[in-house]
């Protein structure tokens, strides 16, 4: 994350908890009726999703919360299994309108959100929690899903969704163990027998959870009983073990979450505090939350609360369904139509292309309709121009791109203009934006984004231009939106076979280093676990201390670094801690992120900082090591 979010909490001092956020607005939308606004807006996964936060955040007062979504297919384990989550049905669309809601509510308690394209949340949440280990904090895990468990350890439980909204059950070590009879380092093996009807996952044919469990509680292990399925206790099971033995480890191999993505805590953006309930109070009232409003605290800074005025945009629109001659004739048409005229904005919602020429009007349709050639020529005919308007035009080309069609450099980017005019805001969502320049409300249809940004264009370069920033908007910043997009699609090459003898280095150091510390301590353990850590430095060798945390000993770098020059073994764990967090966060992870044409793609963020330079992520080619022999090593493998 950027380092303006990087100053962690002294140890021990922080609470952190991670939201696996699509798993609980799907939970909500099930488990509630159908709700809808008096202006006739579905809100009842929104509504649900909020009450659930309501309760958890006043039952178990975080001081940090981070939102994880999941973003795209996930890529990792499509490749290890082509079947994965494949007969998972279509979201439905009164649930896909509610996600802008719920990000707008999230963003209304100031909750940041992390995703990463191809990555699960699963994975955000695996990897968020081990750096709050490692920075010696506690972590909860709010989710439904029972895969989640492998996470737990010393300092990380899980919250886990039962019944309805309002029913959890708190799930530690002993907890997990009770549960299933099982450590949660050896649930994924677990998974892996079983299999999981949800994620499409066969596992062991007539293996189910008990026959699970017991299996790798004899064995020990998946791989254990794989390489000895006598293990197995009788003929029948160890039959099958020899027949879906390599079906078991794969649906293993696809459960296991990854704790070593480039992601680190927001802890600065992720502090939570609840005194900003005129925002939440606004919001509330937009969307008829009539209950959770009632519950909010009077505003301790004498803010006055009003209901929102703002009007929602408004105008006369059309939807194609393209699914007759009719339907593709009369959007061809419109299409070339919209080619000629003076302007045009663009914007895309889901699946859906919305496209307006002027304020109060404009059309929609769906992405797949551009498979018919007649819609596709008109269409590569209208993004071919160079009065083309849109809300991150930057991330608009890519989807396009994505979908084979090159959109021209933009005339209007609204999403930089704002920020040009706020900086300290991102805009990132065209809302936000519209609210703030255009005092109105943006409901969720791709024709009514593409109006807003008809409208939004003319008033944010009238405010640039009382400003005397028209020139800085029109020669640098609008034409760095393309460049920016080409960087990003050209990519940066990476050389896999440097990264690859590295990693057989820095494994070899590892040994080295790990036999070296057991050697000196006069024992093996856990290396990375603080309380392992801290019972070897200052109960059994008697290391002067750096003092106690709620979890225990203190062993953070602070406290390493002031003892190395006088005690060999803290010199050794620092050294351990340094390869192997380079080799989890860049000498391996680096590899998969390339993208099928062997390059690295990362996302240049134009609107990111308030004071004005670029940020980069996914991955965040910015913070690349270059101190030290391996950081030097790991950017010469960056291909100029």
């Amino acid at each position: 994350m950027a380092k303006e979010n990087a100053t962690v909490p002294a140890p021990g001092t922080a609470k952190l908890m991670l939201l696996d956020t699509y798993g609980l607005v799907y939970r909500a939308f099930f488990a509630l009726p159908v709700l809808t606004t008096t202006k006739n807006v579905p809100i009842n996964a929104a509504y649900g999703f909020t009450m659930m936060l309501t309760k958890i955040v006043g039952d178990e007062k975080p001081t940090h919360i981070v939102a994880c979504f999941d973003k795209g297919l996930p890529q990792q384990r499509i490749a290890m299994y082509a079947e994965y989550k494949a007969q998972r049905q279509e979201m439905p669309d009164d649930l896909r309108s509610q996600f802008g809601l719920v990000r707008r509510i999230l963003a209304a308690h100031r909750i940041p959100l992390v995703e990463m394209d191809g990555e699960e949340a699963d994975d955000l949440i695996a990897t968020l929690a081990r750096r709050a280990s490692e920075a010696e904090q506690q972590t909860q895990v709010v989710t439904g899903d029972l895969d989640l468990l492998q996470v737990v350890d010393e300092s990380t439980t899980v919250l886990m969704t039962r019944r309805g909204i309002s029913e959890l059950a708190t799930y530690d070590v002993a907890a997990v163990l009770a549960r299933f009879d099982l450590q949660p380092s050896q649930l994924a093996d677990y998974r892996g027998l079983k299999g999981d009807p949800s994620d499409n996952l066969p596992g062991i044919p007539g293996v189910g959870e008990k026959t699970a469990s017991k299996l790798i509680k004899n064995a020990g292990s998946l791989d254990a009983l794989l390489a000895n399925p006598s293990l197995a206790g009788s003929a029948k099971l160890e039959q099958l073990v020899r027949q879906y033995g390599a079906q078991a480890r794969m649906c293993r191999d696809v459960s296991i979450v990854s704790r070593d993505l480039p992601l680190d805590v927001p802890w600065d953006a992720a502090r939570y505090d609840p005194q900003g309930n005129a925002e939440i109070a606004t919001l509330y009232h937009e969307l008829e939350f009539k209950s959770l409003l009632a519950r909010l605290p009077v505003p301790q800074n004498g803010a006055v609360v009003t209901e929102p005025t703002d009007e929602p945009v408004r105008g006369d629109y059309r939807s194609f369904v393209a699914s007759t001659s009719s339907d593709f004739a009369q959007l061809e048409r419109l299409l070339r139509e919209a080619a000629g005229a003076p302007r045009v904005a663009l914007a895309m919602v889901e699946e859906t292309l919305g496209v307006s020429t002027a304020p109060q009007s404009g059309f929609a349709f769906d992405a797949a309709a551009l498979a018919q050639d007649s819609i596709a020529k008109a269409f590569d005919a209208l993004i071919a121009r160079s009065a083309i308007a849109a809300h991150d035009a930057k991330g608009l080309a890519s989807m396009l791109r994505a979908r084979g069609r090159e959109l021209a450099p933009p005339s209007d980017d609204t999403m930089v203009a704002a920020h040009l005019l706020n900086p300290a805001r991102t805009y990132a969502n065209l809302g936000d934006a519209v609210s703030e320049f255009l005092a109105r409300s943006l409901p969720p249809e791709a024709a009514v984004h593409a109006d807003a940004v008809v409208r939004l264009a003319p008033v944010t370069r009238d405010h640039l231009a009382h400003r005397g920033q028209s020139s800085l908007y029109e020669d640098v910043e609008v034409p760095l939106v393309g460049i920016l997009a080409a960087m990003e699609h050209a990519g940066i090459a990476v050389d896999p076979a440097e990264l690859a003898a590295l990693s057989r280095e820095v494994d070899a150091a590892a040994v080295r280093l790990q036999d070296e510390i057991y050697a000196l301590a006069g024992e093996p353990f856990n290396i990375g676990s603080p309380q392992q850590l801290g019972r070897i430095l200052f109960e059994k060798l008697q290391l002067p201390s750096g003092g106690r945390t709620k979890t225990g000993w203190a062993t953070g770098a602070e406290v390493l670094t002031a003892l190395a020059r006088q005690h060999e073994i803290c010199a050794k764990v620092l050294e351990f801690r340094e390869v192997t967090k380079l080799k989890n966060t860049y000498i391996d992870v680096i590899p998969t992120l390339l993208g099928p044409d062997g390059r690295l793609h990362t996302i240049f963020n134009q609107t990111a900082t308030a004071t004005g330079r670029l940020s980069s992520t996914n991955p965040n080619l910015q913070n690349i090591p270059v101190r030290g022999d391996l950081g030097r090593r790991i950017r010469r493998a960056f291909v100029a």
